[in-house]
């Protein structure tokens, strides 16, 4: 169930990214007198790429977590996880490091409370006892093959 909620914030994240982003922060960057050159113009390619490979990696990252969550017993499931983890982890910390200075701006947008939801039901999801336990049974079968041969 914890994949489950964490895949479904990642969905609401990108959700969120696409369309907060793209109407209060790249229509009003694309009235002001940015670079062509540098941007892509009116249009602002650069950018634009940019900010929607969020959505993209986000969206990406919510489907991986939900076809792990399905195979509990997979011997990638820890490392694919634990990779989510660290990396909405890393997220959360930047997003907390570069508010330090106005810790109140903090509590009125929450995207580094669902990064850090996001990390820890995975790396909790990651040590399931289905997930976790099959993995390390498998382990141990590996070893007693290899000795036995």
């Amino acid at each position: 169930m914890k994949l489950y909620i964490a895949a479904a914030i990642c969905f609401v994240i990108a959700g969120g990214d696409t369309f907060l982003g793209h109407r209060w922060i790249l229509v009003p960057l694309r009235q002001d007198r940015l670079p062509k050159r540098l941007y892509g113009g009116k249009g602002m390619t650069a950018i634009t790429v940019t900010f929607d490979f969020v959505t993209f990696a986000v969206v990406g990252m919510g489907v991986l977590v939900l076809g792990i969550a399905g195979h509990p017993s997979s011997a990638e499931r820890s490392l694919v996880l634990r990779t989510v983890a660290a990396v909405f982890a890393a997220v959360a910390l930047e997003i907390l490091w570069l508010g330090r200075r106005r810790p109140a701006g903090l509590l009125r947008t929450p995207q580094w409370v669902l990064f850090s939801a996001v990390s820890i039901l995975c790396w909790v999801g990651g040590w399931s006892l289905r997930g976790a336990g099959d993995d390390r049974q498998g382990v141990r079968h590996a070893h007693r093959s290899r000795g036995a041969q």
